[in-house]
């Protein structure tokens, strides 16, 4: 049960850190502006990709899956992966909240 444990708290901090990252870090600015053009694309794939790579929300899923998957060399049964992912989303997304909520400099 602690190896769920610290899994979901590891799929939590590795998606926060890869999304902080990829949405606020200048190293990522100019594939950031190619997938905001990816938007007004004809082809669906690709504005599919562009919505899907700009958003936070939406890509917090995928990068929490894909961590989930590499915490399943801990954790031996895949039904545990799903809840680790749904867990680590949630608590990444509210961490995310509190964070913006506590830095606000709005009057």
């Amino acid at each position: 049960m602690i190896d769920v444990l610290i899994g979901t708290l590891m799929v939590v901090f590795a998606t926060k850190s890869v999304l902080d990252a990829w949405f606020e870090g200048s190293v990522f600015a100019l594939p950031r502006a190619y997938t905001e053009a990816w938007k007004a694309s004809n082809s669906t794939v690709v504005r599919l990709a562009g919505e899907l790579l700009t958003c936070r929300f939406c890509l917090g899923y995928h990068v929490s899956f894909i961590f989930s998957l590499v915490c399943l060399v801990y954790v031996s049964d895949w039904f545990i992966v799903f809840l680790i992912m749904f867990a680590a989303r949630g608590m990444e997304y509210e961490l995310n909240r509190f964070m913006e909520s506590k830095y606000d400099t709005k009057e």
